[in-house]
């Protein structure tokens, strides 16, 4: 196979903690026309380089109009909306789409940590298992339709920001360690995914159709993260030990209490610090996407000094 760049993108969403670094490397790759898809009635603001095409998400007819002319669609829109990734398949099929990245940006292979989360990773599963059926059905018929799961792992530079990881930056200063903080898992700065999609569409084109690409910065832990903030600083962080049991707990309640939004990030961390087989990635695919591996001491001082990662 010989790769060819996938000239025409178009970004389902474009915005939030994914859509927003890989609609900026794609325009600052100079690769590529462009796109955004919109729901109707946002009004959202891009880029001026960007082709903002606006469509009911509901509707395949206005689906497929904004879709014709794309050779690749990205899509980036949260969990909560399965059901549109649904009509974006069929939508891209028919418009003679030729790639389609769904929306997982994770671990597309990650299990269920508890049974409350089953409907949810179930869900995301039937999704990808649907999107590889219908580029079989469609490559049966003499259509070039391929599609590519890219895992990442963690978020890091976001997770470290935000406090997800249960590590917090200064002036907290504050650590909750699960079950010894100990657990490896593959994490990825969010520059580094851009990079690995521009990589996608272009030089790895060929070699990335139908099959998952792992894209990985470093492989951590959370005592691995904060003894880099105490070195990078020079100050002692607090660290409170927790286990699996208790914050899992924690999530039950919350979800107990219809707060599912955070229930399901604590599920998600509670996969990812777990020190089991899957949080860490056995391969990944940095050389063929042109990535290098990069330093977590390094990324930890650029982010505490506010530089960009």
């Amino acid at each position: 196979m010989s790769s060819q760049i996938l000239k025409n993108v178009m970004v389902a969403g474009g915005r939030g903690v994914i859509g927003t670094p890989i609609l900026n490397a794609l325009l600052a790759s100079g690769l590529f026309n462009v796109s955004v898809l919109s729901r109707a009635e946002s009004t959202a603001v891009f880029p001026p380089a960007v082709n903002v095409k606006k469509a009911d998400h509901s509707s395949r007819k206005d689906l497929v109009e904004a879709l014709k002319g794309q050779d690749a669609l990205i899509c980036t829109l949260n969990d909560e909306a399965g059901g549109v990734q649904v009509q974006l398949i069929d939508a891209a099929i028919e418009a003679g789409v030729k790639r389609f990245l769904p929306s997982e940006w994770g671990n597309c292979h990650i299990k269920a940590p508890v049974p409350e989360s089953e409907p949810i990773v179930e869900g995301k599963n039937a999704i990808l298992e649907l999107l590889k059926e219908k580029a079989t059905e469609a490559q049966a018929k003499g259509q070039e339709f391929h599609w590519t799961g890219v895992n990442v792992g963690l978020f890091f530079d976001w997770s470290l920001k935000v406090g997800f990881l249960d590590v917090f930056l200064r002036p907290t200063k504050t650590a909750k360690v699960w079950d010894g903080g100990s657990g490896v898992f593959s994490a990825s700065n969010l520059s580094t995914v851009a990079a690995g999609v521009v990589a996608i569409l272009s030089i790895a084109e060929a070699e990335t159709r139908d099959r998952f690409v792992n894209i990985e910065s470093f492989a951590t832990s959370q005592r691995e993260v904060v003894a880099a903030l105490e070195k990078a600083t020079g100050e002692k962080w607090t660290v409170e030990e927790t286990s699996m049991k208790e914050q899992l707990a924690v999530a039950q309640e919350m979800h107990e209490k219809g707060d599912f939004l955070n229930a399901f990030y604590r599920w998600i961390l509670a996969s990812v610090v777990s020190g089991r087989e899957e949080p860490r990635f056995k391969t990944v695919d940095n050389e063929l996407l042109g990535l290098l591996h990069e330093d977590m001491q390094e990324t930890v001082e650029k982010l505490l000094k506010g530089d960009s990662i």
